[in-house]
């Protein structure tokens, strides 16, 4: 059975770390920076599946409305440039009646196991969607626990503030 071990080995090479300990299958999840990855092994067996979690959209289907909008409207101009694609299964999630809190944005991309530095330009084009969305997409969940001391004010929160009357 094939195993990620090499390009796991290779991208901790290349980041100057040493490789994990535990036993790496055909799946293996790891975060870089704020960034949550998870790569599997496609049914081939020498393809290599990387998804990266982007950012969140907002709780409100009319703000997540906007906000996925906004980021397919970008994603037509990085296709030129990016070779990652927008992964929004979870977008629907935000209009089922018992969504609560908001809804993860994956950006897709593969590699190849037969040449494991290939993640690293995979790598590469998840953390440019991330990049060019961070003004979009919310960077990090929300609890919504208003009793949570050190609460980030969501978009959400400041917009009910600002309610202009007209007549």
């Amino acid at each position: 059975m094939a195993s990620l071990a090499p390009v796991v080995a290779a991208l901790w090479k290349e980041l100057g770390l040493a490789p994990p300990v535990d036993q790496i299958g055909g799946s293996f999840d790891f975060d870089l920076g704020a960034t949550a990855f998870r790569m599997t092994l496609a049914d081939n067996g020498d393809t290599v599946l990387l998804r990266g979690r982007i950012g969140w959209l907002e709780g409100n289907p009319h703000e997540a409305g906007d906000q996925l909008g906004r980021v397919l409207r970008l994603g037509l101009g990085l296709t030129a440039l990016n070779d990652a694609v927008l992964d929004a299964a979870e977008a629907e999630d935000i209009l089922s009646p018992d969504h609560q809190g908001q809804v993860p944005v994956h950006v897709a991309a593969t590699a190849q196991l037969s040449r494991p530095l290939t993640i690293l330009p995979a790598i590469r084009a998840i953390l440019d969607w991330q990049t060019a969305t961070e003004s979009i997409l919310t960077q990090s969940p929300v609890d919504d626990d208003p009793l949570t001391p050190g609460r980030r004010a969501s978009r959400s929160m400041l917009d009910a503030e600002m309610i202009i009357f007209q007549p």
